[in-house]
């Protein structure tokens, strides 16, 4: 089989491995769609840490190709989409943090790659007619819902969304099936921001051309939103939410700034609008949810092309202009 193998910066190089054979509860997947996520550019761009070299990509979908002698021959076939590790669910952090936190998980590589090693646990399986590229979103989709499962939306009426990419789309689109009346998205891409109104913006803005401080004093009468989801991962667009809450308003950090970011905020502002912030990394204990949900969220066209393995390394150059929203690897 092929893997696309990762020796830092854009350097992926396409080498030759035997197929996995699973042991005991694992499972081999044929990988169908494998998408690149934001924490996959930012990797590649040194601003998240990460071994080399490595097999990235963790927003995967395929089908069961082979099961270890402890699971059921009936397995193979069946299409899955995965979680990033299977957990335990029994230690302090399964239980007290979340699954994707486990302290007994293995780590194994990504799914750049045409067969994949996971362990029992880690797939959820999917009806025949499931769709296997939206499948490979349910991981994105959980990371949103995680978030938004720690915030307190029941009186929440206007939001703004910072950021058109997958997670802020997958949060606009939440916040609209959860019932908020006012959704603004800010995006500097026209292709974006036309997306964002598919999946239920309200109001789209221009972060470079329209004054974002001034449209919501207009837009909320000088009171500031209920909520902002920060959704790129920089910290000065963190700190001007501060500016765009009103007091007792919610923020949400969407977004995963580099390590070693720190908060550019004045802390009386925020102590005295009394803000709540919250964050959660990861899926957390959400993807059974993410996966229930997607297919009312869904639009095709968050996908805007599909890549050959052996053009991993134009994908990822494609991925990082951010012309499009989701780029994925189709290794088979």
């Amino acid at each position: 089989m092929k893997i696309a193998k990762w020796y830092g910066g854009k350097k992926f190089f396409i080498e030759e491995s035997q197929i996995p054979k699973p042991l005991n509860d694992q499972l081999v997947v044929k990988i169908h769609s494998a998408g690149i996520c934001g924490t996959d550019i930012h990797i590649t761009q040194n601003l998240f840490p990460k071994e080399i070299p490595n097999v990235l990509g963790h927003e995967f979908s395929g089908t069961i190709h082979s099961v270890g002698p402890k699971l059921s021959k009936d397995f193979i076939g069946k299409k899955v989409t995965c979680t990033i590790y299977a957990s335990c669910k029994e230690c302090e952090s399964c239980k007290n943090w979340s699954f994707m936190h486990c302290e007994n998980s293995i780590r194994r590589d990504g799914a750049f790659c045409q067969y994949l090693l996971i362990d029992y646990g880690q797939e959820y399986f999917l009806s025949n007619d499931f769709d296997l590229e939206m499948a490979s979103l349910v991981e994105p989709l959980a990371c949103v819902i995680s978030n938004l499962n720690l915030a307190r939306l029941k009186n929440v009426n206007t939001a703004i969304v910072i950021g058109g990419g997958l997670l802020g789309l997958f949060s606009v689109a939440m916040l609209k099936l959860k019932g908020v009346k006012n959704i603004i998205l800010s995006e500097p891409k026209n292709s974006r921001r036309n997306l964002g109104m598919e999946m239920g913006a309200s109001h789209v803005i221009n972060p470079y051309s329209d004054d974002i401080e001034k449209f919501i004093s207009n837009f909320t009468d000088n009171k500031g939103v209920d909520l902002c989801i920060e959704a790129v991962g920089l910290p000065d667009l963190l700190a001007g939410s501060v500016k765009l809450v009103r007091p007792k308003g919610q923020i949400i950090m969407i977004g995963v700034s580099p390590k070693e970011t720190i908060f550019p905020v004045d802390l009386y502002d925020l102590h005295y609008k009394e803000i709540s912030i919250s964050a959660a990394m990861g899926a957390g204990n959400s993807f059974e949810e993410a996966l229930d949900t997607i297919t009312m969220i869904y639009n095709p066209n968050l996908v805007a092309k599909r890549f050959s393995l052996n053009e991993i390394k134009k994908a990822f150059i494609e991925a990082e202009k951010g012309e499009g929203v989701k780029y994925i690897i189709s290794p088979n």
